[in-house]
């Protein structure tokens, strides 16, 4: 009876580890067609019932495999902003029968439907009678389980990257040189501790994108990231190959948190205008702000930017160790970073009332998500004192005639000429700081435009004249990409005129050939009716507290005639 009890145990024993060194056949290379084009690793983890995957260096997978070891459940995930979708979600993928392929779905864990949306693979290197060619650790980001944490000061292999990371909770937050932030989710798979972090970053040069870390089978962490937040657009600019990372000091929240401050100076994106209920479209390039808000007005200036403290803020304790292994000298790159969340400057709107310029000053909220300011009109006397704030909607950069990015001083700054369009062409002649112009549009409407000019004749704002009405706005920018870019309205912006896109367009044109003066005037004829500007709904009689609309226009009744 003892014999026969051993035997049995012996086969239960022999049964279990053929079953534990099971290879399953999800082991190797897949397309990535389901995702961003490139290819999906998977491997099995220590223990052979997990899997762990990574696709086109843009996110993970971490799953768990059925008893026949050909299917496989789990969840992704991906770098991105907090206001990203489909950063994380669950899988559910099946062998075919010849396992070339697999077919299956995933869902988004922030779709309230819960769509499947299709999951299906073929696999890269044909399966042979030797089984699947097993793809490194590296290349399928094997996630350790617990193996350690992410808290502490690292270093990459190569000597360079000294990174701080501080995980409370489900919150993570680093700091590397190069001045960069990053934000992420720390979250933990088959194990207690988190042994990965999701999330983005900011660098004081503009660069920025989507990250992920994880804890290999050592507990060293591992990233790898893209520029940009758009994976289709930005695949080229993906890492080729990981940073590991090595042991450097003990964790040090001042150390995770220096850098914060890069977000706050992070304006590029489209943002809420609570003026007149569109949106903003912002960018910010080298310490310079362009912003085109509603297709009513534009606004440029300067951003805070940053600066360094004295270095009063060093870690002596670190520095010998870190030139004892490494060649950089720790304290270099951990000076005391100043961020400054501060832009100011001037904007711009057509027509010919008050307030067609002034002066604005917004600060950034310290999560980068807002912005509380104030403008004054040019002859104000009581200073920055209506309020003008905004939401991000979000950090995708618009192109520079979308945001009216200026074309620099100190190249040619002409606007005079034909101007043209796929269904409008205009007519733009300027004399010192006035302009005329001319415009038609393939639909037949004619326009008559005269106004000032400013910013050594980048900027030109004024009124239009047409046969159906004599209050439109005209607003003119010479733009960085040598395009004309009008900014016009066919009524006095408002609020309410911001939900018809019939009311107000944005139109960018391209210079064409020269124009005589004569042209310029061509339907000036437009402009005999005598002009009154009639104040809007919001108007009120008494001249201490009108306000024209929700326009920028905050004006005194007895200014507006």
């Amino acid at each position: 009876m003892q014999t026969t009890t051993f035997s049995r145990v012996a086969l239960v024993v022999l049964l279990a580890t053929a079953c534990m060194a099971q290879t399953s056949d999800f082991v190797g290379e897949w397309t990535d067609v389901s995702g961003y084009g490139g290819s999906l690793f998977i491997c099995q983890n220590e223990d052979p019932t997990t899997i762990s995957g990574k696709y086109s260096d843009a996110g993970l997978l971490q799953g768990t495999l059925d008893q026949t070891f050909r299917q496989a459940s789990g969840r992704f995930f991906e770098g991105g902003l907090p206001e990203s979708s489909c950063k994380t979600g669950t899988f559910d993928i099946v062998l075919d029968s010849n396992s070339q392929s697999f077919h299956g779905y995933y869902i988004c864990a922030d779709d309230a439907d819960q769509t499947r949306i299709d999951f299906n693979e073929d696999r890269v290197t044909p399966l042979t009678s030797a089984g699947p060619n097993i793809p490194t650790d590296l290349q399928c980001a094997k996630v350790g389980v617990d193996v350690g944490s992410f808290d502490g000061v690292w270093v990459a292999n190569n000597g360079t990257f000294p990174t701080a990371i501080c995980v409370d909770g489900d919150s993570a937050q680093l700091s590397y040189p190069g001045f960069s932030d990053e934000v992420g989710v720390a979250t933990h798979e088959f194990g207690s501790t988190h042994n990965i972090i999701y999330g983005y970053y900011f660098e004081v040069d503009g660069f920025q994108g989507s990250s992920v870390w994880y804890l290999d089978t050592n507990g060293n962490p591992t990233n790898f990231f893209w520029e940009g937040y758009d994976y289709v657009q930005s695949r080229e600019f993906a890492l080729a190959g990981d940073l590991f990372f090595e042991p450097l000091a003990p964790r040090d929240d001042d150390l995770c948190f220096i850098y914060s401050g890069i977000k706050t100076i992070d304006w590029s994106g489209t943002w809420t205008d609570e003026i007149f209920g569109g949106e903003m479209e912002i960018c910010t390039t080298d310490g310079e702000f362009n912003a085109v808000y509603t297709e009513a007005g534009f606004a440029f200036g300067t951003v805070g930017g940053f600066d360094f403290e004295d270095p009063d803020y060093s870690y002596g304790e670190y520095t010998s160790y870190y030139n004892y292994t490494y060649y950089y000298n720790y304290t270099e790159y951990y000076e005391r970073f100043v961020a400054d969340p501060f832009v100011s400057g001037t904007f711009y709107e057509g027509g010919d009332g008050r307030c067609t310029v002034g002066e604005f000053e917004f600060t950034m909220a310290d999560d980068g998500m807002s912005f509380t300011g104030c403008f004054s009109c040019n002859d104000d006397d009581d200073g920055c004192v209506h309020a003008w704030d905004g939401s991000r909607v979000s950090r995708t950069r618009p192109s520079d005639s979308s945001c009216g990015r200026l074309k620099p001083t100190y190249e040619d700054s002409v606007e005079h000429g034909t101007w043209s369009t796929h269904n409008a062409q205009v007519d733009f002649c300027e004399d010192d700081d006035e302009f005329t112009a001319s415009s038609e549009r393939s639909n037949g409407y004619q326009l008559y435009e005269e106004g000032n000019i400013s910013e050594e004749g980048r900027v030109a704002y004024g009124i239009g004249y047409s046969a159906v009405q004599d209050d439109a706005r005209s607003l003119y920018l010479l733009a960085w990409d040598n395009s004309l870019v009008s900014l016009f309205w066919f009524d006095r912006p408002s609020e309410e005129g911001t939900d018809d896109d019939g009311q107000h367009l944005l139109t960018s044109y391209s210079f064409s050939s020269e124009v005589s003066r004569s042209s310029c005037t061509t339907f000036d004829d437009f402009k005999e009716d005598d002009y009154v500007y009639v104040p809007g709904p919001s108007s009120s009689s008494d001249a201490s507290t009108l306000v024209v609309g929700a326009s920028l226009a905050v004006a005194f009744l007895a200014a507006l005639f």
